[in-house]
């Protein structure tokens, strides 16, 4: 390589840089994926929880549609798409949202 900085370099010393630049791309490219690949969720994981998600939801609205206006603090409607979003609406239903039945009606 040439040493002077007023000295262009040559096709040959331009070539080598390439290469080298990219050398270095390629191990950054592999280091993301590496990471990537880590961050994914676990397949065995996320299967078991949309199902316990998909359950909960079916007994929270199950719940929802047996109780009347009265019985349920709230719209019933927002309840429904909170327990849809995600299974802390439907926890949240069944904690706060829920008013006792009186067992004498």
């Amino acid at each position: 390589m040439n040493t002077k900085s007023n000295v262009k370099p040559t096709s040959k010393e331009l070539l080598q840089r390439k290469k080298q630049m990219e050398k270095r791309m390629a191990k950054q490219m592999d280091k993301f994926k590496a990471k990537r690949m880590e961050k994914q969720p676990d397949k065995r994981a996320v299967i078991p929880t949309l199902i316990i998600h998909v359950i909960v939801l079916i007994l929270t609205w199950r719940d929802i549609a047996s109780r009347t206006d009265d019985e349920v603090r709230g719209n019933k409607a927002v309840w429904r798409v909170a327990s849809a979003l995600n299974t802390i609406g439907s926890v949240a239903y069944w904690i706060f949202g829920r008013k006792p039945r009186n067992p004498l009606t």
